[in-house]
């Protein structure tokens, strides 16, 4: 018992000890409550003296929102969202549709109401929205595409779709809710960006084919300077090697003839002098052929004018003939043929060039033939003929280039090569052409045509 009364004199005493020290703190929270009283006071004034905000949420009674107040909450959401939101009954017909819809489909309010939504879908599009009709989509898991509306009396607008099915208490769908948007800016701003971007693509693959082509064009300058540097040596070696021949050869007939004149005999002295004579005329041929060139390339223009052929052809094969007796020269041109427009020099100097190539190639027995003829045109004719080797067919183009000597001469003919690229030069300044052609039993046939002068054509 003593132990007993003990403890519950101890739990009495513990008691009061608790008792003790609610007290004290209910003491100290009276004793505190006055400063709160003053603090709470001092915001009483405060907020007497600011304006009292307005509320936005909706009406609450007995702190819960009333029905009204929830349903016109959500329908200005409803009506005052930036995209279009229709809801459709199980079949497709518009119950309620937002300001943003209305403005969509360019309906009056009044008239949105019970229309199909599929109306105002085009046709490749319908499939979609009569599938979004018929099947359950969740809202955990809406479905998306992009498709075309076609509103009233306007053009069709790109637009985003997502869809939602309605569903009553019992979870059967009654209906479907779409979100439309529009993306028609959207749509133009792609749109814009793929023509900048293709027209972009297009002026990059311009100025990269302007480039490779300036490339190539480099290149083919580069080539060309190359190829123009090898030909001026090689020019420059032949030139040389013509005019040391040729000087060579008349400086060395001079001095014997000086210096041996009482120990040879007529015909020895005769020959002497034909070698000096022929070096002296080939060397004059150079020397022009090098000057026509030179005026040629500087644009010289040729003094044009109606020129007998017949004379002139006759009395250069009347000089020719002089010159070397054992050539034969055959002229075969009718007296009346017309005059040419052309310039005599040039002329002559084509012939003078022509004949020299048949004496390095053709038999010293064979022939020079020159004829002239009009053709079925308004063109004069001249051809020199010779019985030669002839030149082979691929090369008919090639021996008017430049420098140019076919492999196939004899080591024994001299040259530069030359020629024929002057006779194509002094042709072609007479408005004229000149060409190869094979003759039948062997040789070659150069022909050059020139502008008749009873034609007109020097107007």
């Amino acid at each position: 018992m003593a132990e007993g009364s003990s403890a519950e004199e101890q739990g009495v005493s513990g008691g009061e000890s608790k008792a003790t020290g609610t007290e004290a703190t209910f003491a100290s929270n009276k004793r505190e409550r006055p400063r709160r009283e003053r603090t709470t006071a001092g915001k009483e004034d405060a907020s007497r003296k600011r304006p009292r905000r307005q509320a936005t949420s909706p009406s609450v009674v007995g702190g819960i929102p009333s029905i009204e107040a929830l349903l016109r909450h959500y329908q200005n959401l409803f009506e005052g969202a930036p995209q279009a939101y229709i809801v459709t009954d199980a079949g497709g017909k518009i119950e309620e549709a937002n300001a943003e819809a209305i403005r969509l489909l360019n309906l009056p309010a009044k008239f949105v109401r019970g229309k199909y939504l599929f109306t105002y879908v085009e046709a490749n599009d319908r499939f979609l929205f009569r599938e979004a009709v018929r099947q359950r989509i969740d809202v955990d898991s809406p479905r998306y595409w992009f498709s075309h509306i076609k509103p009233r009396s306007r053009p069709p607008v790109d637009v985003a779709v997502s869809a939602v099915s309605v569903v009553d208490d019992n979870w059967y769908v009654v209906g479907t809710s779409w979100m439309l948007q529009d993306i028609s800016a959207i749509k133009q701003a792609e749109s814009e960006l793929r023509q900048a971007r293709d027209e972009l693509e297009r002026r990059v693959q311009e100025r990269t084919a302007d480039l490779e082509a300036s490339n190539r064009n480099k290149d083919r300058l580069v080539e060309e300077l190359r190829l123009a540097n090898e030909a001026k040596d090689e020019f420059l070696g032949l030139l040389s090697h013509e005019l040391r021949t040729s000087m060579t050869l008349i400086y060395g007939g001079i001095k014997a003839l000086r210096r041996m004149s009482a120990r040879l005999d007529a015909e020895e002295g005769a020959s002497l002098l034909e070698s000096v004579e022929q070096e002296t005329d080939a060397m004059y041929r150079m020397i022009e052929d090098l000057l026509n060139l030179a005026r040629l390339e500087l644009g010289e223009q040729a003094t044009i004018e109606p020129v007998s052929i017949p004379h002139l052809i006759r009395r250069f094969a009347r000089n020719f003939g002089e010159s070397r007796p054992q050539r034969e020269v055959v002229v075969d041109v009718p007296d009346d043929l017309e005059p040419a427009l052309a310039e005599a020099t040039y002329v002559e100097q084509v012939l003078r060039n022509l004949v020299s190539n048949v004496e390095k190639y053709a038999p010293p027995e064979s022939p020079v033939e020159l004829r002239a003829a009009k053709n079925g045109g308004s063109e004069i004719v001249i051809s020199v003929l010779d019985r030669g080797p002839g030149i082979p067919e691929e090369e008919r183009d090639a021996v008017f280039e430049r420098f140019y000597r076919s492999p196939q001469r004899p080591r024994r003919a001299r040259g530069m090569g030359m020629g024929l690229t002057v006779c194509k030069r002094l042709v072609e300044a007479q408005r004229g052409r000149i060409w190869l052609a094979a003759r039948e039993n062997g040789g070659l046939e150069v022909s050059f045509a020139l502008p008749a002068a009873d034609d007109g054509a020097g107007d």
